[in-house]
C-alpha cells in the first residue's frame, strides 16, 4: 500500500468514527463503487475523490483529497470538481510534505483560493465556500507517514474529527 493510500485509509477510519457522518455514506476512492455525480449543462461527471462522507443531519458532503504526487493541474481539477458538488459542505485537503519541493499547506491554500476566486467570478453562489471557511488544509510529513498512530492523531487534530 502506498503512502497516499495509508493517508486515505487513516481518513476513512477517522470518518467512520465521526458521529456527524452517516456510517453507510463514507466512500474511499479505493472502493470505486460510489462516485459523486456532478451535473454540468450537457452531461454528468462521475467524480471519485480520495474520500467523501455525507453528514447525517443535512445530507451535505465533505470531500477529502490527499495531495502527494498530484500535479498542479490535478490539484486544480480536484478543487474545481469539489466546488461544483451541489450539496458540498467542506473541501478538506491533506498536503503530504516529504521533501523540499512537496506540497505545503501554504502553497495549497494559494492554489485553492485562486481557483475559488475564479469560480466565484463566474458562479457567485460559490462565494460561501471561502466566506464561511469551508476549506480546510492539513499538512503531514515523514514523521506522521512512518507511524500510523501519529498520522491519525495529526489528521484528527487538524480536521477536528
Amino acid at each position: 500500500m502506498s503512502k497516499h493510500d495509508d493517508v486515505v485509509k487513516a481518513l476513512k477510519e477517522l470518518a467512520e468514527k465521526y458521529p456527524h457522518y452517516s456510517k453507510d455514506r463514507i466512500f474511499a476512492y479505493l472502493d470505486r463503487r460510489e462516485p459523486i455525480r456532478i451535473p454540468f449543462h450537457t452531461y454528468t461527471h462521475y467524480y471519485y475523490p480520495d474520500l467523501w462522507a455525507e453528514t447525517k443531519r443535512y445530507k451535505k458532503v465533505d470531500v477529502y483529497e490527499v495531495w502527494y504526487t498530484e500535479t498542479e493541474g490535478e490539484a486544480i481539477a480536484d478543487i474545481y470538481l469539489s466546488a461544483k458538488i451541489p450539496n458540498l459542505l467542506d473541501i478538506c485537503i491533506v498536503c503530504v510534505k516529504t521533501s523540499k519541493d512537496s506540497w505545503t499547506k501554504e502553497y495549497a491554500e494559494n492554489i485553492i483560493y485562486t481557483v475559488l476566486e475564479d469560480l466565484e467570478a463566474k458562479y457567485p453562489s460559490l462565494k460561501s465556500l471561502r466566506a464561511q471557511g469551508n476549506v480546510d488544509v492539513a499538512e503531514i510529513g515523514n514523521e506522521e507517514l512512518k507511524d500510523k498512530v501519529k498520522l491519525k492523531e495529526s489528521l484528527k487534530k487538524q480536521f477536528e474529527f
